[in-house]
């Protein structure tokens, strides 16, 4: 007779859980994906995706460059909850989101500053992105922005998706935009560049039609010069293209 298998270790199961979590969020992106298709628009999935996007992550102020994880930030994000160590909470994300649903965010810092960045899904061609920032090393916390469809009441909104973006210093932070319901009457899909240099009190946008037709999966900063990088959801375009745009 055959032994039962036995059971997984302690360190087998936290090996497991966020395996798991991929696939749970996978399959939640594919049915994102089949709704945007539905309504006339290619989806790319990175343009879905949070906390896996890929970005350029540069620093401009000496030896302060942009990281993205919370541990090397000193946060710790708990699904809407930023908390202490101890567990109390210092910032909770507004919004009327399920409980325990997949969450993606993204943590990056700068000296002092850090932004989270949090991903709720996505519905009617609009991403439920909310964005807070802290300018004391996650201390106290501010909203800074947030897409207004899902009712979150921030002091701004960025465009329909948001895309990459990476920070430039304590003060500087860069965020690409998309709207796959936007275009011309023969290619669907708009590129935005957002720019903030006073820690989000302000932004300036910055269109990018020469890349109507794709949504933006990495971007890349230099002196004043931004280069986004797109991935094609149109058709009759090619694969990838990139954009520069320069910034004042």
């Amino acid at each position: 007779m055959i032994a039962p298998p036995e059971p997984p270790s302690h360190d087998e199961l936290e090996a497991l859980i966020p395996e798991a979590r991929a696939r749970q969020r996978k399959r939640w992106l594919g049915a994102a994906v089949v709704v945007a298709l539905l309504a006339g628009v290619g989806v790319g999935i990175d343009s879905i995706v949070g906390a896996g996007r890929p970005s350029s992550s540069v620093g401009s102020h000496g030896p302060t460059p942009a990281l993205k994880a919370s541990n090397a930030c000193g946060v710790r994000v708990v699904d809407t909850r930023i908390v202490t160590a101890e567990g109390n909470t210092l910032f909770r994300e507004p919004g009327h989101w399920s409980p325990g649903f997949p969450r993606p965010h993204t943590v990056r810092c700068s000296g002092p500053t850090v932004w989270v960045v949090w991903d709720n899904g996505a519905g009617m061609m609009q991403e439920a992105y909310v964005a807070a920032r802290s300018p004391d090393r996650g201390r106290s916390w501010k909203l800074v922005f947030a897409e207004r469809f899902f009712d979150v009441k921030a002091p701004r909104e960025l465009d329909a998706y948001l895309g990459p973006w990476t920070l430039r210093g304590p003060r500087i932070a860069y965020f690409t935009g998309w709207c796959p319901a936007c275009g011309t009457a023969t290619v669907s899909g708009t590129v935005s560049l957002w720019v903030t240099k006073d820690n989000g009190r302000s932004f300036r946008e910055y269109k990018v039609p020469a890349l109507d037709g794709y949504a933006p999966s990495r971007i890349r900063v230099s002196g004043d010069m931004v280069t986004i990088f797109g991935k094609r959801v149109a058709r009759g375009v090619e694969p990838h293209r990139t954009a520069t745009v320069r910034v004042s």
